[in-house]
C-alpha cells in the first residue's frame, strides 16, 4: 500500500480496484525518476481512511472514476473540500463527455483514458503537478472551444496584466499579430472586454487563481 519516496519526485496515489490495473500503473510510475507512488488503495473509502490515520503528502492523485464502494465523482468531491492541495486526474475507460464534464465541474486537474499512452499520463502527472489543468482533447470538449498554445499563454499573460508590447517582447510576435489574436479570443469567448475575457478563463479554470 505504502512506497518508498525519491527525493524531489512528483509524489503520487492510486486509487484503483483493480488489482492488476493498479499494480500495472504502480510498476510504470516508480520506474521514473521523476515519479513516486506513495499510496495505492482500492477505493475512496480506505484512501480517506489512510489520509485520517497520519499525514501522507501527495501531489497528485490518479483517480479511478468507477472504483469500488466510493464512487470517484463523490472521492473528488471531498477531495476538493477536505484536501484542496492534491490534484486529481482522473482514469477511467469510459470517455462520455457528459460525465467528463462533471468531473472538471468538481474541480478535477485532468482527464485521462485508460486507452491513452503512457506519454499522455506523463504530461498529465507533471501539468497537475503545476498546479496546470492537462488540457488535451477531453478539456477542451468541456470548454466547448479549442484553444491553442499562443492562445492560452495570452490568456495567462494578461491575467499578469501585461501590456501588448510586453506581450510582444516576450513571445516574439508583432504587436499588431498580438491584437489580432485577443481579438480571436474575444470572439471564440463571445466576450467583449479583456475583464470578460479573464472571467471567462477563470470559470472554465484555464487560468487558476494563484498559479502561473
Amino acid at each position: 500500500m505504502f512506497s518508498s519516496t525519491k527525493t524531489n519526485a512528483i509524489k503520487i496515489a492510486i486509487v484503483e480496484d483493480h488489482t492488476l490495473v493498479r499494480e500495472t500503473f504502480k510498476n510504470y510510475i516508480n520506474q521514473s525518476p521523476f515519479f513516486s507512488v506513495v499510496l495505492d488503495v482500492t477505493d475512496g473509502d480506505i484512501l480517506f481512511k489512510e489520509l485520517k490515520k497520519k499525514f501522507i503528502d501527495i501531489n497528485v492523485l490518479l483517480l479511478d472514476l468507477f472504483s469500488y464502494k466510493l464512487d470517484g465523482r463523490e472521492t473528488l468531491k471531498m477531495l476538493s473540500e477536505l484536501y484542496p492541495s492534491i490534484r486529481v486526474i482522473i482514469l477511467s475507460a469510459s470517455t462520455d463527455q457528459k460525465v467528463i464534464n462533471t468531473i472538471f465541474d468538481l474541480g478535477a486537474f485532468g482527464f485521462v483514458s485508460k486507452t491513452s499512452d503512457t506519454e499522455e499520463l506523463n504530461e498529465a502527472i507533471h501539468s497537475a503537478a503545476e498546479g496546470k489543468i492537462y488540457q488535451n482533447k477531453f478539456y477542451f470538449a468541456y470548454q466547448k472551444i479549442e484553444l491553442n498554445v499562443t492562445e492560452i499563454r495570452i490568456l495567462q499573460l494578461l491575467w499578469q496584466e501585461k501590456t501588448s508590447e510586453e506581450m510582444s517582447s516576450t513571445m516574439c510576435l508583432s504587436i499588431s499579430t498580438i491584437e489580432k489574436i485577443k481579438h480571436q479570443l474575444k470572439e471564440k469567448t463571445n466576450t467583449k472586454t479583456t475583464i470578460g475575457l479573464i472571467k471567462y478563463a477563470l470559470e472554465k479554470r484555464i487560468l487558476i487563481p494563484g498559479l502561473d
